[in-house]
């Protein structure tokens, strides 16, 4: 079975050089996603608590590499690095949107209408969306992980590896503690 990002290829990651390897120290971000980038418009808002904190794990394990803005009027595409990009917006900044940005290699919409949801680009929740981002930040973490082990930068390539491996347990775990949270709540109501 073929990847859903099997549009990004190893000419978009870049190499693990060592001018990066000194940027992401200075950053403190050693391991970080380095060649990728998430932008998220008019999308916090739109999330309810569970998903809310779902994104914050996220954010915590990929700072580097997540850019949140709280509306499109914000949002100047060309002063964002050119490194393929990952939109994920709210269905009223997408029917605004005349052009993608040239470097975006996928679109997830926080969908309104609940007939144009198809789980594949629009999600009808912030959680689905969310693990939706979650799949895409795992995916970008293994290609980074497997152009440094290209490249003899073992030692990076090993903790890129690592951190793709956290990715979905991280969440399920802000998944389930919110869940268990709300229910708490719920409960003594």
């Amino acid at each position: 079975m073929e990847s859903r990002y099997e549009k990004i290829t190893n000419t978009d990651i870049g190499s693990c050089s060592e001018k990066q390897t000194t940027k992401k120290k200075k950053q403190g971000t050693k391991g970080g996603i380095s060649n990728f980038q998430f932008i998220l418009i008019d999308i916090t808002k739109h999330l309810n608590k569970c998903a809310s904190d779902m994104l914050t794990t996220l954010i915590a394990m990929a700072a580097n590499a997540i850019i949140i803005y709280d509306d499109n009027s914000t949002t100047d595409f060309d002063q964002l690095p050119d490194k393929p990009t990952f939109l994920i917006i709210s269905s009223s900044v997408a029917s605004k949107m005349k052009n993608k940005p040239k470097q975006t290699k996928a679109t997830f919409i926080l969908e309104e209408d609940k007939n144009k949801v198809d789980y594949r680009e629009r999600f009808g929740n912030g959680e689905d969306l969310i693990f939706e981002l979650a799949d895409a930040v795992y995916q970008c973490y293994k290609k980074e992980a497997n152009q440094c082990s290209l490249s003899g930068d073992m030692k990076t390539a090993k903790i890129k590896e690592e951190q793709a491996n956290q990715v979905h347990s991280n969440l399920k775990r802000a998944y389930i503690s919110a869940s268990d949270n709300n229910s708490i709540i719920q409960g003594r109501k």
